[in-house]
């Protein structure tokens, strides 16, 4: 984890831990790409194994 991966997750969880008002959580998610989950992900499901999975909108 980097530096400012870690910066960030820890500014996610003073927002939502100390405020915790949902305009400001929906702000903080609506700026920062790095707070959401990518459009593709592996699923590491046992019975098909590793693979490649794209979210639908």
């Amino acid at each position: 984890m980097t530096d400012a991966i870690r910066e960030l997750y820890d500014g996610a969880a003073r927002v939502t831990a100390e405020d915790g008002s949902f305009t400001a959580v929906r702000e903080l998610f609506a700026e920062n790409d790095g707070l959401r989950t990518p459009r593709t992900v592996t699923s590491l499901a046992p019975f098909n194994g590793p693979s490649e999975v794209t979210l639908r909108g």
